[in-house]
């Protein structure tokens, strides 16, 4: 009796919790006060698995042992309840710091400069996903000097434009300085064509590696036309050599027979007719 009332008390516990959670709450209600669906996805299932461990144990061992899973589910709502409730904080939290880091990007290689990085990225990602690289027809591959290379150029770069913006804004600008601000500009149209040229060599290698893996696939196909020519030949070969053998097999001896009989038919015919003429003249 104290087993059946408390397996109703469980059933009735967990039915009701399992209709909270997935109610999620009043529909007015905030949202970062509602379970999310995965949140509340979890919970029925692990109420449902909680449901069916305490029965079982109501019926095998003891009229205590069914409270275990059901404090185990509850812990887990508990744990559940208050990682769901923190995701908003840790999302915005994770696309604040994503926005910081672009802002920093930005701020330290300029509109140009993370364009050319971005750029570089793409190109890279293309020579490593290529058949050629990842079967190591390409060797060791290590872009990294480019990338530093470009990064170091645009980052002097936007060092140079800065400080020349800053000393344009200078009052009473001095002509003894002129020199020195051309002389920025000069490298900076220097470097810019270091970039430049990087960014083309990078364009070329990825070019050439997809060339490699249009030249491997071309390969396989006419592999693949080559040995199925290999296989057609054999067997064409194969029927050949049973043609010839079926044509050059003697004649049964029921063909010699009929034809026989047909040559012995048609000259007896032939006499008949023979003498039939002769008697008709007669």
């Amino acid at each position: 009796m104290i087993r059946a009332v408390l397996l109703a008390v469980i059933l009735l516990v967990l039915v009701t919790a399992v209709a909270v959670v997935t109610r999620g709450g009043p529909r007015d209600a905030p949202t970062d006060r509602r379970l999310s669906d995965a949140a509340t996805t979890t919970l029925v299932v692990l109420g449902m698995l909680a449901l069916g461990v305490a029965i079982t144990l109501g019926f095998t061992v003891g009229d205590g042992w069914p409270l275990l899973p059901i404090g185990a589910w509850v812990g887990a709502y508990l744990v559940v309840r208050v990682r769901d409730r923190t995701r908003p904080q840790r999302e915005r939290a994770t696309l604040e710091q994503r926005r910081d880091a672009a802002r920093r990007r930005l701020d330290e290689f300029g509109p140009d400069g993370v364009a050319a990085l971005d750029e570089a990225e793409t190109l890279i990602d293309r020579i490593l996903h290529t058949e050629a690289a990842q079967h190591g027809w390409l060797g060791d591959l290590d872009f990294g000097a480019d990338t530093e290379m470009i990064a170091a150029a645009q980052r002097r770069i936007t060092e140079l434009r800065k400080a020349c913006d800053e000393w344009a804004a200078l009052p009473d600008p001095m002509p003894v300085d002129a020199d020195l601000i051309v002389d920025a500009q000069r490298s900076i149209g220097e470097l810019k064509a270091a970039v430049a040229e990087r960014l083309q060599v990078l364009h070329d290698c990825a070019n050439q590696a997809e060339a490699v893996d249009r030249a491997l696939a071309q390969q396989r196909e006419q592999d693949a036309v080559e040995h199925r020519r290999d296989q057609l030949r054999v067997r064409i070969t194969a029927l050949l050599t049973g043609t010839r053998a079926a044509s050059q097999r003697e004649p049964s001896e029921a063909t010699d027979l009929v034809r026989s009989r047909v040559a012995a038919f048609q000259e007896l015919q032939a006499t008949i007719q023979a003498h039939r003429r002769a008697d008709s003249i007669d």
